[in-house]
């Protein structure tokens, strides 16, 4: 197993349309997730960009995962995305209370 560091610029990500952001976070996802030996079905992710989902924009239940994760926790996560600048205090917030967010963070 190769335990190596991905870093990218974040020069290079200003770039990306909020759909391609996206997109680009899922394939860090489910690229971590296969590193970590869990299966792709234990990953939920979408990238319905302009639909409601709550605040969550992936699922992970790593319960079964062969090896430890720094970024993926064990037992199940939720995943939000965010681009762009201002995200602050304020906005946090806001986020926490969204459905999604708020029903999974209730259930543990």
């Amino acid at each position: 197993m190769v335990n190596g560091t991905l870093e990218v610029d974040p020069k290079k990500l200003t770039i990306l349309e909020s759909s391609k952001f996206s997109q680009f976070c899922n394939s860090l996802l489910r690229q971590e997730a296969r590193r970590i030996g869990l299966a792709q079905k234990d990953i939920d992710t979408t990238v319905k960009q302009t639909e409601p989902d709550g605040g969550v924009d992936a699922r992970v239940d790593a319960s079964g995962a062969k090896h430890p994760s720094d970024w993926i926790p064990s037992g199940h996560s939720i995943w939000q995305y965010k681009s762009g600048r201002g995200l602050n205090l304020r906005v946090l917030r806001k986020e926490l209370k969204k459905i999604g967010v708020s029903r999974a963070v209730g259930s543990g």
